[in-house]
């Protein structure tokens, strides 16, 4: 168990004092109140306890004191120097969160010498913070003022600074801690989720905050995302300080008139979930998102009567949120808007224009951040009825920053791995028991309570490193999908060289009918390939054997030349296969020899091999190696590259076609046709 600051001040306290000292007299010189002093000491006695110490001395006249005060003293130094700040230097950015998180969450102003005992700065580092903090609000609608002789406060609209405090601490620590250390109330991880716990909250105003938000999750009969879970707790944990005693069955039952500035706020945000008039705006926003459906079926040529009901429930619960936030007048913000508006311009300034009449009907503002969480379902639910499942591992994705990322991440994994099942939680929801029913956890947030082989951590938005980590764990998925035209693109290329003459750059040519015939309708910006170096002149064709060193050396020293790579790329990938064997081997003859972009990559190329008398690695295959593809990706989404090479890879009729071919400008034809597919 640890103790707070305020409690080992409390314990400083003591012990500094000869004779009984009652709770009114602690509470004054420590500036709190009296149940806060009870609450403090009853943890400090099973701190005692636990240590093997004699309790507290008690007197119902006198008050309590210390008894054997060395072997205490003794233990509480040692304490400190494990657990208190004097140990910790805490960051720049930490020193700044804390005391906008403490200015924000406070209601009577905050003197600065709070900040300098707490954090162990200077009173000159805290003014400084406070003018980067002045800065900062700068045409904001919150006002840091400076009340001479007494400190600072924050002044704005209440929901501005609920809400600023909510997004700063769903930032600042790990969810995970906050709810374990309250529901076990004894672990905390890490010195910053230690520093902000012990010293914001009153800890049984926050425990008993906590249990409320279950209970009216209970009493709503829905499950809170974890931004929501916060903005909650913020606000019952300002209205437990406002009233002393205050209990949610009895807030539920009281009338308008008696609620205070706190109350009227919380009761706003969940009558919108739990009053009849809701039940109608939910048939209501059913058709507004059948509506929607309708409109981006219809452009992306999709069979709206195919799309899942499961979509349809969560999108219009999604929806249904977000006309409630909007009246609420709460902004959100999408972690991965500027990825997803990327990746999909066409479905965004789609829905961007869709959505209007939704805004006039419920007479709202649709934000761009709002409307790219629309663009995250539609992208999932299309791109999901692309992937087939097949029974492989099951898979649960475990996600602090909603619903809405999660689901992206969902249709990401699965469009790029073979799983069975994979499904989602929320940061909040996920268990040790989780670890029994699926095979693996992927996590955007690190679990420190849970540790288990199981878990994997990754992004918010997959990266090529995640691909690159996850590919070791699944089997990436083969995609049989049709060529979309570039089936016949041998043939039209044969048939130009055979019916003119005039064509001076006949790879441009080339590349130029490949981007055409790929071109696709359905969300074409997810499907673009990044640029890679390779041109006709990055094609090798040997005719003699050559030992496998040499082969390889070929393409790792044709992208050195051609200073994609640098000398480390071609060192790595020697070392791997000396120390891992022919594991680039993955398919009959061909073999892709590559390494990690942090090993020596400038910038993307590809180069090819062809030996026409092999060269031999000896492992799972005993063929005879004829085909190197050489590649260096450096790029976040690089993984359709490899994707569209291992394709190429398994396809047995062009990989012959290669083999067999003495022209560059032909294998640079089926190759550019398979990448950039």
């Amino acid at each position: 168990m640890k103790l707070s600051h305020r409690e080992l001040a409390i314990l400083d306290y003591l012990l500094e004092q000869e004779q009984y000292v009652n709770y009114k007299e602690i509470a004054h010189h420590h500036g709190i109140t009296e149940r806060m002093v009870r609450y403090d000491i009853e943890k400090i006695e099973v701190f005692l306890k636990k240590n093997q110490l004699e309790p507290l001395n008690r007197s119902l006249k006198k008050g309590i004191m210390i008894g054997k005060r060395d072997e205490l003293y003794q233990l509480i130094q040692a304490f400190k120097q494990r657990t208190t700040p004097k140990t910790y230097k805490y960051s720049k950015d930490e020193i700044e969160e804390f005391i906008l998180l403490s200015l924000l969450l406070a209601q009577e102003t905050t003197p600065v010498s709070y900040f300098e005992e707490v954090l162990f700065i200077s009173r000159t580092t805290v003014l400084n913070n406070m003018k980067v903090l002045e800065e900062q609000f700068r045409g904001s609608s919150l006002v840091l003022k400076h009340v001479k002789r007494k400190g600072y406060q924050i002044a704005g609209e209440l929901l501005e600074r609920c809400l600023s405090f909510s997004d700063l601490l769903l930032k600042s620590i790990n969810l995970r801690e906050l709810y374990t250390f309250i529901e076990t109330d004894e672990v905390v991880f890490s010195k910053k989720a230690e520093l902000i716990i012990f010293n914001l909250f009153d800890l049984e105003y926050l425990s008993e905050s906590y249990y409320a938000v279950k209970k009216l999750e209970q009493y709503l009969g829905k499950e809170f995302e974890d931004a929501y879970t916060t903005l909650l707790l913020t606000l019952i944990y300002r209205i437990q300080e406002e009233s002393e005693g205050w209990e949610l069955r009895q807030f539920l039952t009281k009338n308008k008139g008696e609620l205070s500035e706190t109350e009227t706020l919380l009761r706003l945000m969940i009558n919108d979930s739990s009053s009849v008039r809701a039940a109608k705006t939910q048939l209501d926003v059913k058709q507004s998102v059948y509506e929607l459906t309708e409109i981006i079926a219809d452009y992306f040529d999709q069979d709206m009567a195919s799309f899942s009901a499961t979509f349809f429930t969560q999108l219009t619960a999604h929806v249904s949120n977000m006309i409630d936030r909007n009246r609420l007048g709460i902004k959100t913000t999408n972690p991965i808007y500027k990825e997803i508006v990327s990746d999909y311009p066409d479905l965004f300034k789609l829905l961007k224009g869709a959505v209007g009449r939704l805004a006039k009907t419920y007479d709202i503002e649709i934000s761009d951040h709002e409307i790219s969480f629309l663009v995250i379902y539609f992208a999932s639910e299309i791109e999901n009825r692309h992937v087939a499942q097949k029974k492989k591992p099951n898979v649960l994705v475990v996600c602090v920053e909603g619903l809405a990322v999660s689901k992206m991440l969902q249709s990401q994994l699965k469009k790029v791995f073979d799983f069975n099942r994979i499904e989602t939680s929320s940061l909040k929801k996920f268990s040790a028991k989780d670890l029994d029913q699926y095979d693996f956890i992927i996590s955007t947030v690190e679990i420190p309570d849970i540790r288990s082989p199981k878990i994997i951590k990754i992004n918010n938005y997959l990266t090529g490193h995640d691909l690159e980590r996850l590919k070791t764990y699944f089997d990436t998925r083969l995609l049989n999908s049709k060529d979309n035209g570039l089936s016949h693109f041998n043939r039209i290329m044969e048939t130009i060289r055979e019916n003119t003459n005039e064509i001076t750059n006949l790879s441009k040519l080339e590349l130029d009918l490949i981007k055409i015939l790929t071109k696709k309708n359905r969300l074409s910006t997810k499907e673009l390939i990044p640029d890679i170096h390779f041109s006709v002149a990055n094609i090798s064709i040997m005719p003699q054997r050559l030992r496998w060193e040499e082969a390889i050396a070929i393409g790792t020293d044709g992208l050195e030349k051609i200073k994609a790579t640098q000398a480390a790329y071609k060192k790595r990938i020697m070392s791997n296969i000396r120390k891992h064997g022919p594991y680039m081997v993955i398919a009959p003859k061909v073999m892709i020899a590559h390494a990690g972009m942090e090993d020596g990559v400038n910038h993307a190329g590809l180069w090819i091999t062809t030996l026409k008398e092999g060269t031999n690695l000896t492992g799972n295959f005993p063929e005879e190696v004829q085909l190197i593809i050489t590649i260096a990706l450096k790029d976040q989404t690089t993984h359709r590259v490899m994707e569209n090479i291992a394709k190429l890879a398994f396809n047995e009729d062009k990989i012959n076609s290669i083999l067999s071919s003495n022209h560059a400008a032909d294998i640079y034809s089926i190759v550019t046709s398979t990448i950039y597919k």
